[in-house]
């Protein structure tokens, strides 16, 4: 299967589909994401921040976690540090 997914990731790159296949390589590095409630997708193969968010709600549903985008261990949304706390 890895090798399949390899060549497909390869065939979008010379065909300059970059998107494509980065949501091909995610896919591949995040097994039934796109099939798991709560993951959320938006955005993914347009931005490296966008594949980054992704693979963080991923992680956060396989783990059992609600964390949302932004929020501390506490579940409360980051704060800026002032330099003395830091």
């Amino acid at each position: 299967r890895r090798r399949s997914d390899r060549d497909v990731m390869l065939k979008h790159v010379k065909d300059r589909n970059y998107q494509l296949a980065c949501v091909r390589h995610f896919e591949a590095t995040h097994p039934g994401a796109v099939n798991t409630q709560g993951v959320q997708l938006d955005g993914l193969g347009n931005h490296p921040n966008a594949w980054f968010a992704a693979s963080v709600s991923y992680a956060s549903v396989k783990s059992g976690g609600t964390k949302k985008e932004g929020e501390g261990d506490d579940g409360k949304a980051g704060e800026e540090k002032t330099m003395e706390e830091a």
